[in-house]
């Protein structure tokens, strides 16, 4: 059987433990600055990967944070480690689909027809990416947000809580796209967009 390890030690990796032990998989612990009380009682705390690390586990990024996210990514990277993946056996991927190697799914998440998911992708539950549609490395989908088809989504994006982009929408690297959310056809590169009032608020991350 496989032997996973966690990076991350917040609610992300609490709901990611708890989902794959009632799936059967076996997680030896979890990597973190600090301890998590509660991931504790589920998982053994490892102490900071940084200072101690297993090359025989696979490992699996636990965080929906994008520049905490790109560290974990580099970690796993710089020290050539193996990027383990979790498919929730109540996710739905299309056998046309393609997906890179560090994906997270969790359940009644749907991967359509011919979409395109690169390395360390995270799609929350009941999310959504359409058909032919296409994501980049490190990107985060939440709870209830949907990808409709033939969107492009770069590298290093977040999409909130029951957003959703019309088919179409292109999103530019480093892009966050807030809860409740329907950005316009093209977000460029760097850009925050929240909706308020159904009225669209994009400005420039620092």
């Amino acid at each position: 059987m496989e032997e996973y390890a966690i990076l991350g030690g917040g609610g992300l990796a609490l709901e990611l433990a708890d989902l794959m032990l009632n799936e059967g998989k076996k997680i030896c612990g979890y990597y973190s600055p600090y301890e998590y009380s509660l991931l504790n009682s589920l998982i053994p705390y490892l102490g900071d990967e940084k200072e101690n690390f297993n090359p025989n586990l696979k490992y699996l990024v636990a965080s929906g944070l994008l520049p905490i996210r790109k560290k974990m990514i580099a970690f796993i990277e710089s020290n050539n480690l193996q990027a383990g993946s979790f498919i929730s056996s109540r996710a739905y991927v299309s056998s046309s689909a393609t997906l890179g190697k560090g994906a997270v799914i969790f359940p009644f998440a749907v991967i359509d027809s011919f979409a395109s998911c690169d390395a360390y992708i995270c799609l929350n539950f009941h999310s959504l990416i359409g058909h032919n549609a296409s994501l980049g490395n490190n990107v985060v989908i939440s709870p209830g947000a949907r990808v409709n088809g033939n969107c492009k989504v770069g590298n290093n994006v977040s999409i909130g809580a029951n957003a959703a982009l019309i088919q179409g929408t292109v999103l530019e690297d480093d892009v966050e796209i807030g809860i409740l959310t329907y950005p316009i056809r093209k977000v460029k590169r760097g850009s925050f967009i929240m909706s308020a009032s159904g009225r669209f608020v994009p400005s420039k991350l620092d």
